[in-house]
């Protein structure tokens, strides 16, 4: 089957092709995920985005324009949206944060992404005219209920000392699923309360991130738009001493 052009822009191009999965099942959800996430973070319509399913994925990958999936079918749309916002999250930042030892942060961020909007697009199914999309609206927040358990707690404030094991551990390991949901748990009501935050994603890579985690922070915060800047201070006061 031939790939499918998103309905959010021409140059979205879902090419899901593979066993169990097909460009057009794929994009009954994903097009959705594209809708609801694009309500709240600002990203380039005119960009060029291409979404494959590979067995290497779920990955955003270095040409800035191609994300991976790796689901069990394009039917399975929890997993689907799952992934999906967790790579557009890094897909928004577009370089993310410059600093290697901070891109621990930027992993957390994208995890609290697919949060959210498994969340928003429970609603936005809920209240959906197909009957399929209303009846399944619920199994997003199953599915987040299960993965938002899978934590393994620690002191955020010991990220303000360079000194702690665990700042760095998590310099040296941006991917730790289970600290990046911990992370995401801890950040989730602040983005649900001021949900205005996500517009502050493609500024991470204007963040100056040469110097330590909390000043990063502060470097974020100032260049980001103004009706951000309260909810990252919310954000800072987590991890500063």
């Amino acid at each position: 089957m031939d790939s499918v052009t998103s309905k959010l822009s021409n140059t979205w191009i879902i090419n899901t092709h593979g066993e169990n999965h097909t460009p057009e099942n794929s994009s009954y959800i994903l097009d959705d995920v594209l809708a609801v996430f694009t309500l709240y973070v600002p990203v380039d319509k005119n960009r060029v985005m291409n979404i494959l399913e590979d067995p290497s994925g779920p990955m955003y990958l270095n040409d800035r324009i191609t994300i991976l999936l790796k689901t069990a079918g394009s039917t399975y749309y929890a997993q689907n949206a799952y992934q999906m916002a967790h790579e557009l999250c890094h897909f928004a930042a577009f370089y993310g944060i410059k600093n290697e030892s901070f891109k621990w942060f930027e992993e957390s961020i994208c995890d609290l992404s697919s949060h959210f909007f498994l969340h928003e697009l429970a609603d936005f199914w809920k209240n959906s005219s197909d009957e399929l999309k209303k009846s399944y609206s619920s199994n997003f927040i199953s599915y987040d209920n299960l993965a938002r358990k899978k934590i393994k707690k620690f002191d955020l404030k010991d990220l303000s000392n360079l000194n702690s094991e665990t700042y760095t551990y998590l310099c040296e390991h941006k991917i730790d699923r289970e600290m990046n949901t911990y992370v995401a748990n801890k950040l989730f009501p602040i983005f649900r309360k001021t949900p205005d935050l996500w517009k502050a994603i493609p500024h991470l890579q204007f963040a100056d991130a040469d110097h330590d985690f909390i000043r990063f922070l502060r470097s974020w915060r100032d260049c980001s738009p103004a009706e951000t800047q309260q909810g990252i201070t919310k954000i800072i006061h987590h991890f500063a001493n």
